[in-house]
């Protein structure tokens, strides 16, 4: 059985993919995961002052210090890192008034991180666009609240009213993910992250009303009845010997860049939407101008047809949900032909170009591909674990290949179904060639699919069985 994935572009592509067995494996990503010990980064956050003084709002902080500041800051990854501040306050001259700041910023992951001593620990202003993962991290000596996602209204009473009445705004929280973090002295206010405002003062409250959402995770974490870390007044960040982080670490797939990316699918589930596959790509494309107006902007999602909940499967590269999804059974094809191998085809205005591979893909194990047309080469190239396994004759300039048809993924309505798990898929307008750097580092380590143990046409679809249903496509 032959999978196809008809894609198409104007110029030159690269298909990553990951694939078990039959499955795809995206290629030119990498997962990282990194455990407490092996701090990445160590941040004391910087002073700045407000209001030295502290008369105009003495029962607020008057240092605006956060570890992390991320303005306008969009898919970046934090990992690793100990932030801790000088004070959790929560009012005084000294104390920090957050670990982590976003303002107008999404689709970034905080992931293995350790944060300590601050007045919260997150707090995001404009956070309409979700699409922020909590996950993994030791939060020990929050002074007023873990979470600050949202505008906190002015009393409890007022959160739970404003909650109960009409919504002010959406947010996207069904794209949020809040697993596997431990909490130790957390203050008397836990988090907020609702349009109302509501206050939730307990890690139970917060648990239950981010599940009603239905996000990517919804677990949050659990509460520790001991100091999760040796001795941070110290400055000794190390887990202690009976920490209840021990075994929480997460691991977290994180792709190397390529260039001019137009879609990216991780193929984890929404409870609440399980065919509704996000694009997370991240490219600042010419109508990027005005930031506060970047997450309005369409992306590529797939819509699965037939998809459950229970078709996605665990897989190596992350333990914080079921990271692929499990498939029964035109411009560029992409598939795994008759002999296990991975066939990169095209044809158009007469001309037909075919590579295939000799190292089989279905041999029941994961592994990760990357095909490659470079148009002004005239070539193909296709690469499986970080080798390249073919090479030949591709189509160049002078044709054109820009698709009529819809792209499918992992089968089409007449059939030609994957029969296997897809983990990660994604599509970019250059070649390797245009990220060298990056190609060095993914070829190298495409074999390091799970590290040691640590905290008009021209849309997509994704099909399982015999029906699908479109989606955007990135060439509209």
């Amino acid at each position: 059985m032959k999978t196809q994935i008809p894609i198409g572009s104007p110029g030159n592509f690269i298909i990553a993919l990951a694939l078990l067995g039959a499955e795809l494996s995206l290629a030119s990503a990498q997962p990282h995961q990194w455990s407490w010990q092996e701090p990445q980064a160590t941040v004391l956050p910087a002073g700045g002052y407000r209001n030295w003084e502290h008369v105009m709002t003495p029962k607020t902080e008057a240092r605006f210090g956060h570890a992390f500041y991320l303005d306008g800051a969009f898919k970046n990854y934090h990992f690793n890192n100990v932030a801790w501040g000088k004070s959790k306050g929560p009012t005084g001259k000294l104390a920090n008034t957050s670990a982590f700041q976003e303002i107008i910023s999404y689709q970034n992951p905080f992931f293995n991180n350790t944060i300590y001593n601050f007045v919260r620990g997150s707090r995001r202003q404009a956070p309409q666009a979700g699409r922020v993962k909590f996950l993994g991290n030791i939060w020990q000596g929050m002074g007023r609240r873990v979470f600050r996602d949202a505008d906190p209204a002015r009393t409890a009473k007022a959160s739970n009213e404003a909650d109960a009445g009409v919504r002010r705004g959406r947010y996207a929280i069904d794209t949020d993910a809040c697993a596997r973090n431990v909490f130790y002295d957390v203050g008397k206010g836990f988090g907020v992250f609702e349009p109302s405002g509501r206050w939730h003062t307990t890690l139970q409250s917060f648990r239950d009303a981010l599940e009603g959402y239905k996000p990517l995770a919804a677990t949050v974490g659990i509460m520790a009845e001991q100091p999760p870390l040796r001795d941070a007044a110290a400055h000794d960040f190390r887990p202690s010997a009976n920490s209840a982080a021990r075994g929480l670490g997460v691991k977290v797939f994180v792709p190397w860049s390529l260039y001019e990316t137009v879609a990216e699918w991780n193929f984890y589930p929404i409870p609440g939407d399980p065919a509704r596959i996000l694009d997370e790509h991240w490219c600042m494309s010419p109508y990027y101008t005005t930031r506060d107006n970047y997450y309005r902007f369409p992306t590529c999602p797939l819509h699965g047809a037939h998809v459950r909940l229970k078709d996605y499967e665990h897989r190596p590269l992350k333990n914080w949900t079921t990271g692929a999804l499990h498939f029964d059974g035109a411009g560029y094809v992409l598939g795994v032909n008759q002999s296990g191998g991975i066939t990169l085809a095209t044809t158009s205005e007469g001309k037909t170009a075919w590579l295939e591979s000799r190292l089989r893909v279905n041999d029941g194990r994961w592994h990760h591909v990357i095909a490659e047309a470079d148009r002004k080469a005239k070539t193909f190239t296709v690469y499986i674990d970080g080798k390249q396994v073919g090479t030949g004759p591709g189509i160049g300039t002078d044709v054109s290949l820009a698709p009529e048809a819809d792209l499918y993924v992992a089968g089409t309505p007449s059939g030609h179904d994957l029969n296997g798990a897809i983990d990660f898929l994604r599509i970019a307008r250059g070649t390797l060639a245009d990220s060298t750097a990056i190609l060095i580092l993914a070829l190298a380590q495409a074999r390091g699919l799970e590290a040691g143990d640590g905290p008009a046409g021209r849309r997509g679809v994704v099909c399982r069985g015999r029906s699908c249903v479109r989606g955007d496509s990135p060439w509209s």
